[in-house]
């Protein structure tokens, strides 16, 4: 269970562009904090906070996750989820 949960985290975070809040990836994995934290933490020495956004620390590191792990269809797949979580966000700022 840790371990799509640490999964779905470097994939989220691989495929975001300036990277992801913990906010912001609590509500996209959508999973309860009591199992996000273990997985979370068990990331961060792997991560950099810049300005609130979690990135991956090195550059091999993102590099290594995209040709291990995501297909063309999974990174697809990922974004999406991103880009419907923005545009749900937008729309719930306007309201």
């Amino acid at each position: 269970m840790i371990f799509d949960y640490l999964k779905n985290n470097f994939h989220l975070i691989a495929t975001a562009r300036e990277g992801l809040s913990e906010t912001e990836l609590l509500q996209l994995l959508n999973i309860p904090r009591k199992h996000f934290d273990p997985a979370f933490f068990t990331l961060m020495a792997h991560l950099v906070n810049k300005q609130s956004q979690y990135q991956f620390f090195h550059t091999y590191l993102a590099q290594a996750v995209q040709e291990r792990y995501l297909t063309t269809a999974t990174i697809a797949e990922y974004r999406q989820r991103q880009i419907d979580y923005w545009q749900k966000q937008a729309a719930s700022e306007r309201k």
